[in-house]
């Protein structure tokens, strides 16, 4: 039997453990798109903020994965559909979304500028509603462009990989000579295999886009949007 897998340090079980633990989580975390007013420390902060969630809370951190999954789903599918409906014809200027276009806008991929200010970040069902009333450009942004965005590699996916086999081999090869674990080290594992299925969920997303796809008002007048957003009026509302 290898002496390093049965003679350990505790500094070597804390520190394998934190690399294991912050190569999985936080490559693991996809982040929306920042506001434009944010600053570079408080991107930071808030990042931080989602990791130490992810850490204390994975459980929320999985369902909070899965409901941007179905939001994706939902997005590209009622973007598909208004495409196929459109009575103008103009959403057949535009390529068929799949999950991907739909992370993009539920991240905030779409930021609605009124005479050259930023406003507010754009829903699927807005962006086509104003698209249809012709009150912005077409955004006629295509997979490639939004992969292009995406800072996430192959090659920083693979070293986070196979850091994580390299601590869950030693961990089952522990467990095959019977000897014993910390409570450290399952606590690792159960989180990183939590954040192996969040990084599954988020798969098409894209990871760390630091700017939105700009949409430019046109319309002279301001028509109104029979939709709200969250509850409140939304921005053709709060201008018409």
């Amino acid at each position: 039997m290898s002496p390093f897998i049965c003679s350990r340090s505790i500094w070597s079980i804390i520190i394998t453990c934190i690399l294991s633990l912050a190569a999985c989580t936080w490559n693991a975390a996809h982040f929306n798109i920042p506001s434009v007013k944010e600053g570079r420390w408080t991107v930071l902060l808030h990042r931080l903020y989602v990791i130490a969630f992810a850490v204390i809370t994975p459980e929320l951190y999985l369902v909070w994965a899965l409901q941007q999954y179905t939001s994706a789903d939902m997005a590209a599918e009622t973007f598909n559909k208004w495409r196929q409906g459109d009575p103008n014809g103009w959403g057949l200027h535009f390529e068929e979304w799949n999950r991907t276009h739909g992370f993009f806008a539920e991240m905030g991929g779409f930021q609605l500028y009124v005479n050259g200010h930023s406003h507010c970040p754009l829903t699927v069902k807005e962006l086509t509603w104003y698209i249809e009333h012709q009150a912005v450009a077409l955004p006629e942004i295509k997979e490639a462009e939004i992969l292009d965005r995406n800072k996430n590699d192959s090659f920083n996916k693979g070293l986070v990989v196979i850091q994580l086999l390299s601590f869950a081999f030693r961990f089952v090869v522990r467990a095959a000579y019977r000897l014993p674990s910390t409570l450290l080290e399952v606590e690792t594992l159960a989180l990183a295999i939590l954040s192996l299925v969040s990084w599954f969920l988020w798969w098409k997303k894209p990871k760390d886009v630091a700017l939105p796809y700009r949409v430019d008002w046109q319309a002279s007048e301001y028509p109104q949007n029979p939709t709200l957003r969250y509850g409140k009026p939304s921005t053709l509302e709060l201008y018409s």
